[in-house]
């Protein structure tokens, strides 16, 4: 394509106004703040780009947030959304959402009957979870979560596919027996393989389509979330995008059948869009680790055990740095910032000679945080704050947002 014609894309993420970064050296630390804005714009865009896709609609996966507002403010925009509990469903329900899926590694009996009663579809995860169903609710209707393997080129360390320990196995024959046993009917095929890109996009594509040949009543396919790889190119996205509509029109032209299609990402919609302030309070050299340990009024064990941000020193006009570690102030030895599942702790370069008292800002950090909290030692979680129109709202439970 000529460099003069093309596509000009917006970036998934929108820088937020100056005014935040004000704002936020002005409340009380831990907090941590949603730019509504930001939120909106990222909503926006995706949709653009899945509409690119008959037939598709853009949910949120609830275990990424558990905020009230925050929920209510993605049902008000359109979108449905997955849970993974009935506590999730009715969290969901109470923000009005209109479409609600549900996949869980396991549901009992009475919370299926629940969500039945909802006329929620279930896409049951396991042969022992689907007999159950079975047992119990013969000669109705269900989802599958599926297990897909992925091939090898396609395969990295932020995917799952054989190796995951949720959904069916699409060639145990069990599957089909338990399914005539009970004369149940599968409307919905769900995957979710870790971080998807581009190329895993079509793959899942003609995997799926081609499950929906074999279950003849099948009319949503929901491709999971994932969106962070998938999202590493704007325009290269889009393209598949584009490709996957084409193989959808001529699998509907062929069986003569319409297929729906979801998206549900949780941390692409909304990590980008969050900040967590903090302050330091202690700032020690360690012999052992030959750097300074910052030591914050918050934890990374209680709120962000896999976190990655980046970190910015507010109130501070150095431009001389160091690397720090940055560490939480729970009595645990692994509470540190940016530490990996193999241990490995991230240098975060910051200002020399950080005073205490400094807050520290922490990007990357609207999804999973709160869902993901405990309070170990009883450190206080952070106050919650919305941003919107050059001013910050405080979320207070129960009574919604107050100035």
């Amino acid at each position: 394509m000529d460099m003069s014609t093309k596509e000009y894309l917006e970036p998934l993420y929108s820088q937020p106004e100056a005014s935040l970064f004000d704002l936020i050296t002005e409340v009380k630390t831990p907090a941590l703040v949603y730019d509504l804005k930001g939120m909106k714009d990222v909503v926006r865009r995706i949709q653009e780009d899945l509409s690119l896709v008959q037939n598709t609609k853009l949910n949120l996966a609830v275990k990424a947030t558990h905020t009230p507002e925050i929920l209510a403010q993605y049902a008000s925009w359109g979108l449905g959304c997955d849970v993974a509990s009935i506590g999730e469903y009715k969290l969901a329900k109470e923000a009005g959402f209109s479409e609600i899926t549900t996949t869980a590694p396991a549901y009992t009996v009475q919370e299926m009957n629940e969500l039945m009663e909802e006329n929620c579809l279930i896409d049951l995860d396991s042969i022992s979870q689907l007999t159950l169903y079975g047992e119990s609710f013969p000669k109705t209707e269900i989802g599958l979560r599926i297990r897909m393997p992925l091939p090898t080129h396609l395969e990295s360390n932020a995917t799952f596919g054989n190796d995951s320990r949720f959904g069916i196995n699409s060639t145990d024959p069990l599957l089909d027996e338990v399914i005539e046993k009970y004369a149940l009917t599968v409307k919905r095929i769900h995957v979710h393989s870790g971080q998807m890109t581009p190329e895993s996009l079509l793959y899942k594509a003609d995997y799926l389509l081609a499950l929906a040949e074999r279950f003849k009543k099948v009319d949503t396919i929901d491709f999971g979330g994932g969106l962070f790889h998938f999202y590493v190119d704007r325009a290269e996205a889009r393209s598949h995008l584009r490709r996957l509509n084409n193989i959808v029109e001529e699998w509907t032209n062929k069986h003569r059948r319409e297929m729906h299609f979801r998206f549900e990402p949780g941390g692409a919609l909304l990590a980008g869009c969050g900040y967590l302030v903090a302050t330091v309070l202690a700032n020690e050299y360690h012999e052992h680790f030959k750097k300074r340990i910052l030591t914050l009024n918050l934890s990374a064990w209680n709120l962000a055990p896999w976190h990655k941000p980046q970190v910015f020193a507010l109130q501070t006009a150095s431009e001389e740095v160091e690397p720090y570690f940055i560490a939480g102030n729970t009595l645990y030895e692994g509470d540190f910032f940016g530490k990996d599942t193999n241990g490995s702790m991230m240098e975060f370069h910051l200002p020399t000679n950080l005073e205490l008292g400094t807050p520290l800002l922490f990007t990357a950090s609207g999804a999973y945080t709160m869902t993901n909290s405990r309070q170990f030692n009883r450190i206080p979680l952070p106050q919650e704050y919305v941003y919107e129109n050059d001013s910050l709202s405080q979320i207070v439970r129960g009574h919604g947002c107050e100035k």
